[in-house]
């Protein structure tokens, strides 16, 4: 008959130990799991216990305003956080009055999964665009179309959009939807 002994204190002692060291390293990973989750970046409209991302529409995306100074067309889009426009897409075009070269600010370097190396425009920016002081007695009666095209950090990209800015005779601003067009592309 083989020799059967209860096992020693310290043999019990080990077996413990092990089975303790193996909870507590559980306990140590989901500590981090959940510290881990509560930090992920937020995003936009993602409601935290969602799995789904809620994206806004183009216009609350990217919304655009317009107003004329000293001989020129300002035209500024204000973005929330993790949206952004592209530098390459941004097109001023009049109908009536003769406009100058877009003056556009440096943008942020961007490796975009859409459009690769990119310069884009996070939160704010404005465009200034010359006016023949010639054809400004002409807006009265004039439009200029602006196109433009952004992104989400969160994976949608809006298709290409077309504004009309139309200068009524009293010297008000109006911005109205334009016909989809073929946009000449005066950035680059």
């Amino acid at each position: 008959m083989p020799n059967i002994s209860p096992p020693s204190p310290l043999h019990r002692a080990a077996r413990f130990h092990h089975r303790e060291t193996g909870v507590r390293g559980v306990f140590a990973l989901i500590c981090v799991l959940v510290a881990a989750a509560g930090h992920a970046a937020p995003q936009p409209g993602k409601d935290p216990l969602s799995s789904k991302v809620e994206f806004v529409g183009v216009d609350q995306a990217f919304v655009l305003s317009a107003r004329r100074a000293d001989r020129q067309l300002v035209v500024r889009w204000d973005m929330p956080d993790g949206y952004y426009l592209y530098r390459h897409a941004f097109s001023v075009q009049g109908d009536v009055a003769r406009l100058g070269q877009i003056v556009v600010p440096a943008g942020e370097r961007k490796v975009d999964e859409y459009f690769g190396d990119s310069e884009v425009y996070y939160g704010r920016v404005e465009l200034t665009v010359p006016i023949d002081a010639a054809a400004e007695p002409a807006l009265g009666r004039s439009r200029v179309h602006v196109t433009y095209q952004g992104c989400a950090d969160y994976g949608l990209c809006y298709p290409p959009q077309r504004r009309s800015i139309v200068f009524a005779p009293d010297g008000s601003i109006e911005i109205a939807r334009s016909q989809a067009h073929a946009a000449k592309t005066d950035v680059r």
